[in-house]
């Protein structure tokens, strides 16, 4: 994402997801968008899949490059959501 404002890219990022999200609920779940991420940030990354999966629904996960070693961040994630339930 080419937007030099942070706080505006992280909130293109979450306004995205917010609409894949009804989009998903729109469909009765025919349509399973994938949730985009702000790879930026690996914290804000984290936060972001849990509030995905927890808030939104949405179960894939889009924007992820292969230099990014995915395993990394689903320990991460699991580990957050494992201190927040």
């Amino acid at each position: 994402m080419n937007i030099k404002d942070v706080p505006l890219r992280n909130f293109c990022v979450q306004a995205y997801n917010e609409h894949a999200a009804g989009m998903q609920q729109d469909t009765a779940r025919r349509l399973l968008p994938q949730a985009l991420l702000p790879i930026w940030d690996m914290e804000l990354t984290v936060q972001e899949v849990i509030r995905c999966h927890d808030h939104c629904g949405l179960t894939g996960l889009g924007g992820l490059p292969q230099t990014i070693q995915r395993k990394i961040l689903y320990e991460r994630a699991a580990r957050v959501y494992q201190l927040t339930t």
